[in-house]
């Protein structure tokens, strides 16, 4: 549950920039494009309950 927790945290940071530099009409800097397709593919791990890509133990948890 805290893997889950802290995903959600930084799924939430990552939109408010990407929120914010869109009501502001700045364009999306690319280093943050890269970190939102990371965290894509952390949460879908997270939903299958297996290891994200910087996870090498499985990230198996009880539930």
């Amino acid at each position: 549950m805290q893997r889950q927790a802290a995903h959600v945290e930084l799924l939430l940071g990552l939109l408010k920039i990407i929120v914010g530099d869109a009501q502001a009409r700045r364009p999306m800097a690319p280093e943050w494009l890269g970190k939102a397709e990371s965290a894509i593919g952390r949460g879908g791990a997270i939903l299958e309950d297996a290891g994200g890509p910087d996870d090498p133990s499985g990230g198996r948890c009880s539930r």
